[in-house]
């Protein structure tokens, strides 16, 4: 077997290993049952919203939506379908993204892979999407295969950003970094391929009216779920923070301030756009893990 032959073979191993361990990251295979306490209170009550064909944002209100359960992992009979689908599709969508992004780097991929089987399940998984989705449309700007009338160019841009759509149907805090997402990504389309960048906005937004229905969710409700979020959103981090060490603060700082720093610094001139954009991607990413980590009890940098 010569050298090509084992470089294919390796990354094809490497490619199914990414596979298995976003199924077992993303798809709750053994979801929890109900149970005691505050996190299983809401999100057995999400469920039962469902099961009752309650409109979200108009009968319960809430900082999660209709696929609340891919979140919370928690089995109701009347959900698990929504979870599966939606965790599936997360899976497949993001495999995607992590072999265009790590395909020539077999090593990354594989240790991507790893951090992600040995850290504990935050919402770190999910906010990671979206970051995904504009270092794949990156890779792929500077690319010399996206044109316009390629047809498997356009699929693959509708397989980065579709989940788009589905993320703040989970949580709606999501909505931020998934809005960014799309933005920056236009932005980079714009000077690559500029009859393409529509697609950063437009498919996102057919996404969720897709994944809103597909819930059966009434469309008209779709705009008035995250506008009567937002007091909620905004009040909650008040409500629900918690004193942190501040060693732990600084720890956090000093990671995301040097790891922006020498992925913007080495990159090459010629890329000085992506350097920005990339720049402000890393940096709402940082900011809504830090967040993360007043609200909830997992350290800010266990979520970074």
């Amino acid at each position: 077997m010569n050298g090509t032959n084992w470089r294919t073979l390796y990354r094809s191993v490497t490619w199914a290993f990414a596979a298995v361990t976003l199924v077992a990251v993303y798809v709750p295979v053994t979801p929890y049952l109900p149970c005691r306490g505050l996190d299983c209170s809401w999100a057995f009550a999400m469920g039962q919203a469902i099961e009752q064909r309650m409109v979200i944002g108009r009968d319960i209100l809430f900082t999660y939506g209709p696929y609340a359960s891919i979140a919370s992992r928690i089995y109701t009979p009347h959900t698990n379908g929504l979870m599966l689908a939606g965790s599936f599709f997360l899976v497949l969508t993001t495999l995607a993204m992590l072999t265009i992004v790590f395909w020539r780097r077999a090593g990354w991929f594989v240790a991507y892979a790893l951090f992600l089987a040995l850290t504990p399940p935050t919402d770190a998984n999910l906010f990671a999407i979206p970051l995904l989705a504009i270092l794949a449309i990156d890779v792929l700007a500077r690319s010399d295969h996206i044109r316009p009338q390629d047809p498997w160019i356009i699929t693959l841009l509708v397989v980065i950003f579709a989940p788009l759509g589905l993320l703040p149907l989970i949580k709606t805090t999501l909505l931020v970094s998934c809005t960014v997402a799309a933005v920056l990504s236009c932005l980079r389309l714009r000077t690559a391929a500029p009859r393409l960048a529509p697609l950063a906005l437009i498919v996102p937004t057919l996404s969720m009216l897709v994944w809103w229905t597909f819930a059966r969710q009434p469309i008209v409700w779709l705009p008035l779920f995250f506008a009567r979020s937002v007091p909620i959103v905004l009040g909650y981090s008040s409500a629900m923070s918690l004193y942190s060490d501040s060693h732990t603060d600084v720890l956090f700082g000093v990671i995301a301030s040097v790891s922006v720093l020498l992925g913007v610094a080495f990159l090459p001139s010629r890329f000085r756009e992506s350097r920005w954009i990339l720049l402000a991607i890393f940096v709402v990413f940082y900011f809504l893990a830090f967040k993360e980590g007043f609200v909830e009890d997992v350290p800010a940098v266990v979520e970074s």
